[in-house]
């Protein structure tokens, strides 16, 4: 029987199996009967960019789309999830410093380009058909959107799932700053709410009113402040009063925002599983209300970075909660030197007792990520993290410190003592992580003492992932870890270095070769594609030595893949490395058993690499001032080309059709 012979419903169930949108797109190619068939999988989500390397944030790309629109089939009727993303990171198009030369119109006429495409875009759009809609521009929201009365607001109040990136610092004068708030009350479906760069007043008055109406039926809430000074300075002042401190004013999120009152324990968002905070101050005088008003024991995942009174949030949860009755699935705790308190004198850091506490308040972690400052960390931590030993598959852990500078770098030894490596390499019963089962690990250690880390773990070990870490705060500072380099330590004389270079290596005794070019051709289907090794950048002996350790027969069996760098959005992708396990044979005698992985071309890599890819991106060092700052379109690139393009965001809605040419 003929593929066309089946009734139409099978037909559709076909269609809708298959997972990779070039093979719908190749099946639409066959015939029009089949086109026909395929459009509303095809569009059925939709990404909007733009075809410049460096884009700015008026340069989407909607011509195509726009004209097809007119068609007989009018393809965008069938599109329930639409994501306008420039990936720029450049500012919002009302900030001064964003101007081009060659690009002499004035803010308002680039704001009005963008809103005009954006608008043109959603009128083609069946009303009241999208699901769910993301705003990735790096720019505030045009009010004729998302404002009162928005195109969203009139058109497409059904939407389930909102992403919203937005501009911080907008130079916006041609508003009011009341213009600026948004109706997200008028969305009374909306399960899913991701908000990026909230900060203003208005910002935060918006999700008082929204969640007065519909906390209660959030699935999951991600709100991240730019910067939680920034945020404090909001709220500092918002009675007409002063307040004193980034841990005093956390009341005013609690009690202005939330609605929370001292002393009364109400489930806000009763319908919550997932809740990610990060740069939002929560003080310390409504901890036990916000335990409650989040609905803590029923979350499945919950996320906290650069929150100041995390410490306190974390121990009453303990107090409100019975022992094992939380549910997490998924935790990641991020703080630093100004998201925490000062210890009292020759007491433990509150922050460490608190970590400790609560993760033995339960079991049943599958995803544990920790970056804390040096003082706030240590072996304690790791005995709290085997609690969870028999169901954690991911566990990263980075810790940084101040150098006599006071600049902020990676602490190269995880906060451990030197004495204790011996004792972590001889004996699981010294190496609390010995005991777990972990598929992926990552630290920000130097290579000597992660491998004195990973060894007792062989004997049982699951891992397919390694990472390396190293931010790239940290190579602004001291040479990396992976590549041969002249960068030289801003002290040489820094106790953190003067520690590495005593536990420096000797040279390879499986130095890289030089293929001759017949050699380069695939021999296994089973090995994946080859590479130019010669390619790869010189390693240092230490990290040479490493992954020939761990690729090696006396290494880990299991290990696909192993990692150095910094893959967050702050990180600089040109210092990334992914290298995986190769047969022997393969290289000429005496080469190393590891080879580059230039794209996730294999299957299972990009598999890989998909399933761990919320641990290679944990705790970013950076806020988020910094991560847009920072982050160029060059290292968009190369996060392309290293890893090929895999949706990261499948449970959101998003990335399953990248529109930029006509089709």
């Amino acid at each position: 029987m003929l593929l066309l012979d089946l009734p139409p419903e099978i037909i559709r169930d076909i269609i809708d199996a298959i997972p990779d949108l070039r093979d719908l797109k190749s099946l639409a190619e066959v015939s029009k009967s089949l086109y026909a068939s395929t459009l509303p999988a095809l569009y059925k989500s939709v990404v909007v960019g733009s075809r410049h390397r460096h884009p700015r944030a008026e340069d989407l790309d909607v011509d195509s789309l726009v004209q097809s629109g007119s068609r007989t089939r009018r393809r965008l009727h069938y599109t329930e999830a639409l994501e306008i993303d420039t990936a720029t990171p450049q500012r919002c198009v009302h900030d001064q410093s964003t101007f081009y030369e060659d690009y002499p119109s004035s803010d308002k006429s680039r704001f009005e380009e963008l809103t005009g495409k954006v608008i043109t875009l959603l009128q083609k759009l069946k009303d009241h058909n999208l699901k769910a809609f993301s705003w990735s521009v790096n720019s505030c929201m045009p009010p004729k959107i998302l404002g009162p009365d928005g195109y969203l607001v009139l058109k497409q109040a059904g939407i389930e799932n909102m992403s919203l990136k937005t501009d911080y610092n907008c130079g916006n004068e041609l508003y009011p700053r009341e213009a600026h708030k948004l109706a997200l009350t008028a969305f009374t479906k909306l399960k899913r709410l991701s908000w990026l760069g909230v900060s203003s007043r208005e910002d935060f008055e918006t999700l008082r009113d929204f969640f007065k109406t519909s906390a209660d039926q959030l699935n999951e809430l991600v709100l991240e402040g730019v910067l939680h000074r920034k945020v404090q300075s909001e709220f500092g002042n918002w009675d007409g009063e002063q307040q004193p401190g980034i841990f005093n004013s956390g009341h005013i999120f609690s009690e202005k925002i939330l609605g929370v009152r001292p002393g009364i324990e109400t489930v806000l968002f009763s319908s919550i599983v997932k809740l990610s905070l990060g740069s939002i101050p929560l003080g310390t005088n409504n901890s036990r209300e916000l335990a409650y008003a989040f609905n803590i024991g029923q979350l499945q995942s919950l996320k906290l970075r650069f929150c100041p009174g995390w410490e306190s949030l974390l121990q009453a949860i303990c107090k409100v909660y019975p022992k094992d009755s939380l549910k997490l699935k998924s935790f990641e705790l991020q703080s630093d030197y100004d998201a925490q308190p000062a210890s009292a004198e020759n007491q433990a850091p509150l922050g460490q007792s608190a970590i400790e506490h609560f993760l033995g308040h339960f079991c049943g972690l599958q995803q544990l990520s920790i970056g804390t400052s040096e003082h706030i960390a240590g072996k304690m931590i790791w005995v709290a993290v085997a609690n969870h030993g028999d169901t954690l598959k991911s566990f990263v852990n980075h810790v940084s410190r101040r150098n006599e500078y006071q600049e902020t770098c990676d602490q190269r030894y995880l906060g451990l003592n030197p004495e204790e490596f011996p004792k972590l390499a001889s004996s699981t019963g010294c190496n609390p992580l010995a005991s777990l089962k972990l598929e992926y690990i990552g630290l920000s250690c130097v290579p000597a003492l992660l491998k004195s880390i990973l060894g007792p773990m062989r004997g049982k070990s699951q891992l397919r992932v390694i990472h390396l870490r190293q931010s790239t705060r940290d190579l602004d500072a001291y040479p990396c870890y992976a590549f041969q380099s002249d960068v030289e330590p801003i002290n040489p004389a820094d106790e953190d270095y003067l520690l590495e270079f005593a536990l420096a290596e000797p040279e390879p005794t499986d130095s890289i070769p030089v293929i001759l070019e017949q050699q380069w051709e695939r021999t296994s289907l089973d090995e994946g594609p080859y590479v130019k090794v010669q390619d790869l950048p010189p390693l240092t002996n230490s990290f040479h030595n490493f992954a020939s350790w761990v690729f090696g027969e006396s290494g880990f069996p299991s290990l696909e893949i192993l990692a150095y760098g910094d893959f967050s959005y702050t990180g600089d992708a040109s210092a990334n490395v992914l290298l995986t396990r190769c047969k022997k044979e393969a290289y000429v005698e005496g080469g190393p058993p590891f080879r580059r992985v230039e794209k996730a071309e294999d299957d299972r890599l990009q598999y890989l690499l998909w399933k761990h890819w919320s641990g290679l991106t944990a705790l970013p060092v950076n806020y988020l001032t910094h991560d847009i700052e920072d982050y160029e379109q060059e290292d968009i690139d190369q996060i392309t080309n290293q890893f090929g393009n895999f949706n990261v965001e499948e449970d959101q809605g998003f990335g399953t059709y990248s529109y930029y040419d006509d089709f």
